[in-house]
């Protein structure tokens, strides 16, 4: 019995790394400090004041919204105001994480039922890849999230 149980493990730890791989070579998004433009993108709303939900549904139902192909969340910002984004992980079995390229690319974990609020200043115009950084059941989902900063 130990051992059927122990290539179970085996069997989903190589397919979720299956997928983060194949995931990760289907998507390109820049490194460090650099901008990722991505085409197609219009803002017909802004705001400085956000609430994003971690769950097993990605963040903000990424899933259902057709992550990881299509971006998911986008939050649109204009450049040089205060940007409030308040993490919440509705999860009640495992943490989550949150990062920003450029603003935040540390990132926050939040554990399951907690909340965690993030400011900064949009001092930099341009599309930054919002990302979970938490290895989770549901990662792959929630890698396709971007930041739109404009003038």
């Amino acid at each position: 019995m130990a051992s059927r149980v122990s290539v179970i493990i085996v069997v989903f730890t190589l397919l979720f790394a299956a997928s983060v791989l194949y995931y990760s070579s289907q998507r390109s998004y820049g490194s460090g400090t650099e901008t990722t433009t991505i085409s197609g993108i219009t803002c017909s709303s802004y705001s400085n004041s956000f609430t994003i939900i971690a769950s097993q549904s990605g963040y903000n139902d990424s899933i259902g919204q057709g992550a990881p192909k299509k971006l998911w969340p986008i939050l649109c910002v204009h450049l040089g105001e205060s940007i409030k984004i308040t993490v919440m992980n509705e999860d009640i079995v495992e943490p989550h994480g949150f990062a920003i390229a450029h603003y935040d690319e540390a990132g926050v974990t939040v554990l399951p039922g907690r909340s965690v609020v993030l400011t900064f200043f949009a001092d930099a115009p341009g599309d930054f890849r919002i990302y979970c950084n938490v290895i989770c059941a549901i990662h792959p989902f929630m890698q396709s999230g971007l930041l739109v900063v404009s003038n």
